[in-house]
């Protein structure tokens, strides 16, 4: 259930990255418990309400901090993501350079960025022994990598071999059984 989340992350690169794409994305099971439909990242995220109830899922929290359901005022919504950047940081997740008033100013890398550290956190990590955060990017990046490979993709990094998305098409290749075709096949 928690792997989707990684699903959820790809779904928005792909669909900012192209400008011209539809930008109405329902979240899966996950962020539902709560929150319902992310339209625009910049704005869905800015409340704190959905990034609340994907913590609340993702810890598991049986008594979490209270928030402003419905907030209004922007101090209202920074208090929500306050406690939001608490739960993280309970949670044991170290975060440099974002906090509250990014996400409520919309800032699109760092919100992505803090997307991608949850997963990191919650996904990729629970399968490490010791919940390692470098072995399981390590362990993430293996596994990648001999799957990209079996296309014929070289893969060393989440960075630049990523950008030009021909590593994103041999994952989705190689995991999807070769359904998806690249923009050149037509």
């Amino acid at each position: 259930m928690q792997i989707a989340c990684l699903n959820v992350v790809f779904n928005l690169q792909n669909r900012y990255n192209s400008e011209s794409s539809p930008r109405n994305i329902y979240c899966v099971e996950l962020l539902l418990q709560g929150a319902g439909k992310v339209e625009n990242i910049e704005d869905d995220f800015a409340d704190g309400t959905l990034l609340y109830h994907l913590l609340v899922a993702l810890t598991k929290d049986t008594s979490p901090p209270k928030i402003v359901k419905q907030p209004k005022m922007k101090a209202q919504k920074l208090d929500n993501l306050n406690v939001c950047f608490s739960m993280i940081r309970k949670a044991g997740i170290k975060l440099t350079n974002i906090g509250g008033a990014d996400v409520h100013d919309g800032n699109k890398k760092l919100i992505l960025a803090l997307l991608w550290n949850l997963i990191l956190h919650f996904d990729v990590c629970a399968f490490t022994e010791d919940g390692d955060a470098a072995k399981g990017r390590n362990d993430l990046l293996l596994w990648v990598q001999n799957r990209c490979e079996e296309k014929g993709v070289a893969v060393n990094n989440f960075t630049s071999d990523f950008r030009d998305g021909s590593a994103l098409l041999a994952l989705v290749n190689s995991v999807g059984g070769g359904q998806a075709a690249s923009a050149e096949d037509g």
